[in-house]
């Protein structure tokens, strides 16, 4: 298994020193706000540029920059803006970039955009929530998208994930990996709008309106142990179930700290779950069926329940099952 790493100061000499996990890395992502609006308020210091020429030249890794339009006004989609929006991807190739990340589908089939898109190779999001074969096929034979990003709700449905491998072999298939969103979240449509709200405006505005979705979504603490085990993450253990139909696990975690990605990294590549463990659930020991019950997990929690159960038995502190 590769996995798609998110840049962060210091990428380049961890993996120098670490020479035999290169080769499980695909590409390292990234994005700024010199270049293009970004969904993150952290344009790239000459420094930080400088590392990722480093690491495309010196590591051969490719970089891989996210590029939404969706943080645009709509008039991106036409007139004196859209020509602009096109010349800023051409600017792409001359740093090194060589894979796109791009969310706007109705941007992806756009005949000129497709044309000014040609030289990098074209990955969609997995803000584009894709989890069916039905979808998988339109992005495939009428956009021409071969580098497709799945969305989190199909993480635990490994049948429909194998079905599409099945229905495309040579296509490129890609999972994020340490999930915190919740299944089928019901603040998404709300989370989504607001980042690209957000990111149209000043860092103060941005980092508030950030504050507020952290507090009112996103916040872990706020969730119940029973949320966390419906979660969508996969963990370390289970790589070995996804390596026949998923080539890229992308790990989530932009400018976080090289010391926390690094172990993240790591727990994939030695699929050990004790980091996750610690991090997620307090040390608390899962049972190992769990994670094999759970892996087609068809998102039916009101014929299901296991991961209720598990709670209640956790949370009344009896025995695990």
């Amino acid at each position: 298994m590769k996995y798609s790493l998110p840049y962060t100061e210091g990428t380049f000499k961890y993996l120098w020193n670490n020479p035999k996990l290169i080769r499980h890395v695909s590409d390292v992502y990234f994005s700024d706000n010199t270049i293009f609006h970004s969904a993150r308020h952290s344009p790239l210091e000459k420094k930080h540029w400088d590392e990722l020429f480093e690491i495309s030249e010196k590591l051969n890794i490719p970089l891989n920059y996210i590029l939404n339009p969706s943080v645009y006004d709509p008039n991106v989609y036409y007139g004196e803006d859209k020509h602009k929006f096109i010349s800023r991807i051409k600017l792409l190739k001359t740093v090194d970039i060589s894979i796109v990340t791009f969310n706007n589908t109705m941007l992806m089939k756009d005949p000129i955009i497709k044309k000014a898109l040609e030289p990098y190779e074209v990955k969609c999001s997995v803000n584009n929530q894709i989890t069916s074969l039905e979808q998988v096929v339109e992005l495939v034979e009428v956009i021409g998208i071969k580098n497709i990003f799945l969305g989190r709700d199909i993480n635990r449905n490994l049948s429909e994930i194998e079905k599409i491998r099945n229905h495309y072999p040579t296509i490129k298939i890609n999972l994020l990996g340490n999930e915190n969103c919740l299944p089928k979240c019901v603040y998404k449509t709300f989370c989504d709008d607001l980042i690209c709200t957000a990111s149209q405006q000043g860092n103060k505005t941005f980092n508030e309106l950030n504050e507020y979705r952290t507090e009112f979504a996103c916040n872990q603490k706020n969730f119940s142990l029973y949320q966390k085990l419906a979660n969508n993450r996969i963990f370390p253990s289970q790589i070995k179930y996804y390596q026949p139909y998923v080539d890229v696990i992308k790990i989530a975690g932009r400018f976080n700290p090289i010391e926390h990605i690094s172990k993240v990294f790591e727990a994939y590549v030695n699929e050990d779950n004790s980091y996750f463990l610690n991090q997620i659930y307090n040390g608390l020991i899962i049972p190992h069926d769990y994670y094999d019950y759970t892996l087609n997990c068809k998102n039916k929690c009101a014929t299901c329940n296991v991961c209720n159960k598990i709670a209640e038995k956790y949370e009344n502190k009896k025995d695990m099952v």
